[in-house]
């Protein structure tokens, strides 16, 4: 577990029983859950992935109608990504599913959420 803020990362680690590293290190998969890429200016430098090699599995939470600094670095770098829009998609589906006993309609709602981005 790594955060920008260090004491966060401590407590979550402690919270999840997983180790607590000082910096982000090489992984299988990494997950952005920051706010870096909410904005089309960010810049890949605001998180400190410039030596460490993009995982096998990239997941962005950050979703929207441009390709953020962490997509664009671990795509540069060969990983398989999961882009925020499809993480809210499959959220929102998990939802229905539950909700209504009937299997959520995955591509209407991809299309619907890609609509929504970039309105």
């Amino acid at each position: 577990m790594w955060n920008r803020t260090p004491e966060r990362a401590a407590a979550l680690a402690a919270d999840l029983d997983v180790a607590n590293v000082q910096a982000p290190v090489a992984v299988d998969l990494m997950v952005n859950a920051t706010s870096v890429g909410l904005r089309p200016g960010d810049a890949i430098e605001e998180l400190p992935l410039a030596w460490v090699d993009p995982p096998q599995l990239a997941v962005e939470l950050v979703y929207g109608d441009h390709e953020t600094p962490f997509a664009a670095w671990a795509g540069a770098g060969g990983a398989q990504l999961v882009d925020g829009l499809e993480v809210l998609v499959r959220q929102g589906a998990l939802s229905f599913e539950r909700w209504t006993g009937r299997s959520a309609p995955l591509d209407a709602m991809r299309r619907a959420a890609r609509a929504s981005s970039r309105a």
